[in-house]
């Protein structure tokens, strides 16, 4: 069987493709005329993806291919294609915005038809939320033999559909639509809990990324795992997916290891989880339990507070030896005032100083430059430490407040380990990410983690694209993990776009102010007790930005510009 290797086209390989192009005994569909304008203009109109296909065996360029997410119909405007489809033709697929892409253009060399289906492959491999490609078939025109394009090989593998008007008796020369799906192309995944006589199809899975496990837990960890009969045993799942491979035989390709063994209140004394609602299912409403406690917490310094003017006047005044004076001391503000420096040899040269005070002068101004050296290479100037006390509130249900009224509560749970096999394409670990939310349906968060000490495997940082780190509080604990944790709308919510309304601009507001008006304060804990008046006035700064964004947003309402909202989540819980 010919193998291929299908990437993403560079620039360098231009001539390949133009030599393709214009090579004898290949294959086409779709708009072959620009193309012979010359290698310098195959780039320049937009595709979303350019693939291209490289024999395994020699090395050779044997296919290119263009996909687009709008049809490659000149008159026809970018953004109406979905109102196309919905008038000309009777679709029974659910075709969204989101979910199709056009293939627009594919050349390749006739004896290679086969290239065809890995092409294809790839880009739903990358693209997850695809699940249609469409390939849209112009009436039939006499023309010369190097314009004809040719269907038939796609046809193989593609649904086809007729415009309303087509009729095979009256008008069977009309534009038609070649539709791939998704789920008949790609093999079919199928996920179950793993079995105790699964244990050494696991660990050879397992061996491939995480070669140490077998040494450091036996040869029989995951049947001990599997078999386990304590009160938690029932808290850890895990799962095994199988495909069939080209010999129609069963084949382990993935591993899933989960549990809902979480230290809630670790994480929200640890981790800044408020926004993710503290890992517990909200009250709405109902009775609940509630507990304080007193976390730390790191919070950026605003943007007027650092490399503004007035913040670098304040970082000045407040390196004066000696300090400033208190506000009771009933005492002015000592202050060596402004002197003029020597830019070649570091002396003092102002006229109006007294000579044997040059020294001293020159030495307080080294000092106050290495003060703000300092102050600007530590982490205190740009971030602002607090103490809070919050509120660990989580619903009431049958248990009395405590661990297993936390337990009851939970909104999370939590991925141990992933681990694709060595054939596995790990773009299709998102399937795996929508097969753990379907084995939890009644919580809406997935979380992992990844220890210092650890090196992460192919498989974790794949699917970390889908998940968002976790701000780790200041805490005693030593070596605390990264953790990483993502929410059901991120999976089967749907991202859209829409222009902006007048009712929208409360909501934009909002936003642009999140909890800044909250964490305003003193720009340096050490300035609070002097006299000196800083010039940083934070609250200016952010109803400055707010006025601004005001503004466009006015100038957008009123006039004819495009400004989009963007809409997150489509799933039974929304994205916070």
């Amino acid at each position: 069987m010919i193998e291929f290797d299908v990437r993403l086209a560079k620039v360098a390989d231009l001539d390949g493709i133009n030599k393709l192009i214009r090579s004898p005994g290949v294959k086409w569909f779709g708009n072959i005329r620009p193309k012979f304008c010359g290698k310098d203009s195959l780039f320049h109109p937009y595709q979303t993806y350019r693939m291209l296909a490289l024999c395994r065996h020699t090395s050779a360029l044997v296919a290119y291919a263009e996909f687009r997410n709008y049809p490659s119909i000149t008159a026809l405007p970018t953004d109406s294609w979905l109102d196309w489809l919905t008038v000309r033709y009777c679709l029974t697929l659910s075709i969204s915005w989101l979910n199709a892409l056009f293939f627009n253009f594919c050349i390749y060399k006739s004896e290679y038809s086969m290239v065809l289906v890995e092409i294809i492959k790839e880009v739903f491999y990358r693209e997850n939320r695809v699940w249609y490609l469409i390939a849209v078939r112009p009436p039939f025109v006499q023309q010369p033999s190097h314009f004809m394009e040719t269907f038939d090989d796609l046809e193989k593998i593609s649904q086809i559909y007729y415009p309303l008007e087509f009729s095979t008796e009256k008008n069977n020369n009309t534009q038609s639509l070649y539709i791939v799906d998704r789920f008949k192309l790609l093999p079919k995944i199928t996920y179950r809990k793993a079995l105790a006589e699964d244990n050494d199809d696991v660990i050879e899975l397992l061996e491939f990324e995480m070669p140490e496990l077998r040494e450091k837990l036996g040869d029989y960890y995951i049947a001990e795992e599997v078999m386990r009969q304590d009160p938690g045993a029932e808290k850890s799942l895990l799962v095994v997916a199988e495909t069939s491979n080209q010999c129609e035989e069963t084949e382990m390709v993935l591993f899933l290891w989960m549990t809902t063994d979480i230290d809630i209140q670790f994480y929200v004394r640890n981790y800044e989880v408020v926004s993710f609602g503290n890992l517990v299912k909200p009250v709405d409403g109902k009775s609940f339990h509630y507990e304080t406690m007193t976390v730390s917490s790191v919070q950026r310094r605003a943007e007027a507070s650092t490399f503004t003017s007035d913040a670098l006047d304040d970082l000045d005044a407040i390196t004066i030896l000696g300090g400033l004076q208190r506000v009771d001391s009933g005492m002015s503000v000592a202050s060596m005032g402004k002197v003029k420096m020597s830019s070649i040899a570091g002396t003092v040269v102002d006229a109006h100083v007294v000579e044997d005070n040059k020294f001293y002068m020159r030495e307080c101004l080294f000092s106050k430059f290495k003060y703000i050296l300092e102050k600007l290479h530590s982490t205190d100037y740009y971030l602002r430490y607090e103490q809070n006390v919050i509120n660990f509130i989580y619903p009431a249900g049958k248990e009395p407040a405590g661990p297993a009224a936390i337990e009851a509560a939970s909104n999370v749970f939590f991925l141990k380990s992933i681990v694709g096999g060595r054939n596995f394409p790990l773009s299709r670990l998102f399937n795996a990410i929508v097969a753990m939310f379907c084995a939890y349906p009644d919580r809406d968060y997935c979380m992992m983690q990844i220890s210092a000490n650890i090196k992460a495997t192919r498989s974790y940082l794949e699917v970390l694209q889908y998940f968002m780190p976790v701000v780790s509080r200041p805490s005693n604990e030593c070596s605390l993990a990264e953790v990483y944790i993502t929410h059901r709308s991120t999976i089967f919510g749907e991202i859209s776009l829409y222009k902006l309304r007048k009712e929208d601009v409360s909501v934009v507001h909002s936003l642009a102010v999140g909890n800044s008006t909250k964490e305003i304060g003193s720009p340096d804990s050490t300035a609070s007790s002097f006299s000196y008046c800083s010039k940083i006035n934070e609250r200016a700064d952010l109803e400055h930005e707010v006025h601004v964004l005001d503004a466009i947003m006015k100038e957008v309402l009123e006039k004819e510009f495009k400004y989009f909202d963007r809409v997150c989540g489509d799933s039974a819980v929304p994205l916070p």
